[in-house]
């Protein structure tokens, strides 16, 4: 007897113009592999076991036999990624005086400034849709599963994290504005499981929904060890929604950026908790040790969520290693010592001194 497949149809809304490109760079388009990564990274901030070897596998582990893998009994995955939007997202070539690049912005997208290249960019105010199919599973327990962990990252994507270039720092926020299951299926089960924070009016009630969501997600998979060895959502993250909304996703996200710089600038060299590198004056440069890698992405997720008619930056403060550093100055290099849960700490504090709302703790 042939199993019916299973669909889920997200609907996501362009909050803050979105930087996402394929071959060509300097053109904008919603791209499937790009949405199944994003989705990938956040099954990994919520999901401890997935590296774990899925027992009725063949060797390949939990991530690969949901997302698919080139090891080892891998394969394609147990589910498949269809766009499926009514009409074509519409694009914005940038402007000399676009405000993407204007003075209260420029401190969060100088790096997507190019005299070389002119980029396009997807335009807020539009929705885009996808379409998950999971593939049939005999086994009801395994399917319900695999549809707690695909949402849990489909809800992740749309309510914490973003799309494309700058996405840590509120450029290419998108949000869950719906999504569908066949009535009576599994999926649907899942599905009322969550809330849609976006769908409230209020902050306090779009928090109140965002913190209960996230505790039923985490609920469904075990604690992560405090000691993670890549971003994670654990009992120390913390999530930060501004008090006050603004009529435009630009000052919304100026606002953001005003936080994160006035910070920064407070913290002198210690600032590099927040990402790396960094270069100081006369080209000195603080940087991970060559083994660790050259990068250290931020753990501070900065996005813009519409609610109701108004704007507001969100801050999530995630929990992710750090390397050790070292400090290069004129071809000489010497170990710097930064504590960096202290001034992630510190950041989450200086938010509630701003008057932002923190989430109840997981």
């Amino acid at each position: 007897m042939d199993l019916p497949r299973e669909t889920l149809t997200v609907t996501f809304q362009v909050v803050t113009p979105l930087f996402l490109s394929g071959a060509e760079q300097d053109k904008a388009e919603i791209r499937l592999p790009s949405v199944k990564g994003a989705l990938r990274y956040w099954y990994r901030a919520i999901q401890p076991q997935y590296n774990q070897l899925d027992k009725e596998s063949t060797g390949a582990s939990l991530e690969e036999q949901l997302f698919g893998g080139t090891g080892s009994g891998a394969g394609l995955g147990r589910f498949l990624l269809r766009d499926v939007s009514t009409e074509e997202v519409k694009q914005n070539i940038r402007r000399r005086f676009d405000p993407v690049f204007s003075k209260d912005l420029s401190y969060l997208s100088f790096s997507l400034r190019s005299k070389k290249l002119e980029r396009d960019y997807i335009q807020p105010d539009q929705e885009f849709k996808i379409q998950l199919v999971l593939r049939p599973e005999t086994n009801t327990e395994r399917q319900k599963r695999n549809w707690q962990e695909l949402m849990a990252s489909i809800w992740l994507l749309g309510h914490v994290g973003g799309l494309g270039a700058r996405s840590r720092r509120g450029f290419g926020s998108v949000q869950l504005s719906s999504w569908e299951a066949p009535p009576d299926s599994l999926a649907q089960q899942v599905l009322k499981e969550l809330h849609i924070a976006h769908q409230q009016q209020t902050s306090q009630d779009w928090l109140k929904a965002f913190m209960h969501s996230l505790k039923v997600i985490h609920s469904w998979f075990v604690n992560y060890s405090e000691s993670p060895t890549h971003t994670v959502i654990n009992q120390q993250t913390g999530f930060y929604l501004a008090s006050t909304g603004f009529a435009h996703w630009e000052k919304a996200l100026a606002y953001g950026a005003k936080c994160i710089k006035e910070f920064r600038e407070q913290k002198g060299i210690r600032r590099v908790a927040l990402g790396l590198p960094m270069i100081l004056p006369n080209k000195v440069i603080i940087q991970p040790k060559k083994r660790e890698g050259n990068r250290v992405a931020s753990p501070v997720w900065l996005r813009i969520v519409r609610i109701g008619k108004e704007f507001y930056p969100f801050f999530s403060v995630l929990s992710a290693p750090f390397p050790q550093i070292e400090k290069m100055d004129k071809g000489q290099s010497r170990n710097v010592h930064i504590h960096h849960q202290t001034v992630l700490e510190e950041f989450k504090n200086y938010l509630v001194e701003q008057g932002y709302s923190q989430g109840a703790s997981l």
